[in-house]
């Protein structure tokens, strides 16, 4: 049924890192990391929006020198690269650890993702009807 209506099965039906998860890990432990230093509550968004975009660059000098207010600062943000790294290995790790699904397998989720959207179509026709 796959091949025939050359429909691939959702990303989701292969492991990859969970990048809301990472986020969410990454957002605990900068937090953590920043209540035991006592830093200033105002500069918490700063530092978590510098932590988000540790995971998006690996340049991570140029990005310390945008993001640092202080001296003092600047180590902060070194910890925070070093706290995001970790996090992000260490999901990284757990990935590569999962065992990949077989072929038969993701076929199978990939007929019955198919079938419920087939069954579900119509409800959401007709609620975007009743909505628009």
């Amino acid at each position: 049924m796959l091949y025939e209506t050359k429909i691939k099965p959702p990303q989701n039906f292969y492991t990859k890192v969970d990048i809301d998860l990472v986020k969410q890990k990454i957002d605990f432990k900068v937090k953590a990391y920043l209540r035991t230093l006592q830093a200033d509550k105002n500069l918490i968004p700063h530092y978590l929006s510098f932590a988000y975009e540790v995971l998006n660059t690996s340049k991570y000098p140029s990005l310390i020198e945008k993001y640092h207010i202080s001296e003092v600062s600047k180590s902060y943000l070194i910890r925070i690269v070093n706290i995001v790294q970790k996090i992000y290995n260490a999901e990284e790790k757990k990935v590569q650890k999962q065992k990949p699904l077989r072929l038969e397998k993701a076929q199978d989720m990939a007929v019955k993702y198919l079938r419920s959207r087939v069954e579900f179509q119509p409800t959401e026709i007709e609620v975007s009807r009743i909505l628009f």
